[in-house]
């Protein structure tokens, strides 16, 4: 095992249809959010590991210093907030994207120790961050949902921003 910060964005559709279209819509924004979470990922010294039909995670290893990285998975999660900001005001993009419902992003950023590495088998090997830290990164958003928050940070995360960025403290 080893200590990371983990970041996950979890990505919904306000208003989102409920037709045939619905699936293709989430499909386009899942594209975009992979590709551009990849981009920022690997230019902030971390690794995109796994993606679901909503959910992105990413995570900053800390083999070395034990170091918390949640500065740079808030920085990941600012700047995509950015871009889904830049989509929602851009009504021709966002009416191909999504017919016109507006993207909305929610992060958790949680820190700790986790399993890091390739899992699985010969024939199915997959590389991935596995432990209590992404589960409480995973929940986090569902936090932040219900918040309506952007970004939601575990405790040991907030501690490791503070003076970087503000934090409220949520009970």
């Amino acid at each position: 095992s080893t200590t990371c910060t983990v970041l996950t964005l979890r990505i919904g559709l306000l208003g989102q249809k409920t037709d045939g279209n619905a699936f293709m819509d989430m499909f386009r924004v899942m594209d975009l959010a992979i590709t551009r979470s990849s981009e920022l990922t690997e230019l902030l010294g971390g690794t995109l590991d796994d993606f679901t039909v909503d959910t992105i995670t990413m995570s900053w290893r800390h083999e070395e210093t034990g170091a918390c990285d949640a500065w740079k998975a808030c920085r990941a999660a600012e700047l995509l907030i950015e871009d889904f900001g830049r989509v929602n005001e851009d009504s021709v993009v966002l009416d191909w994207l999504t017919g016109g419902c507006p993207i909305v992003p929610h992060f958790g950023v949680s820190y700790g120790t986790a399993w890091v590495g390739s899992y699985g088998s010969g024939q199915r090997l997959k590389y991935g961050c596995i432990g209590e830290i992404v589960d409480m990164s995973q929940t986090l958003t569902t936090v932040a949902k219900s918040q309506h928050s952007s970004i939601v940070l575990h405790v040991d995360a907030a501690e490791a921003v503070r003076g970087a960025y503000i934090c409220k403290f949520l009970m």
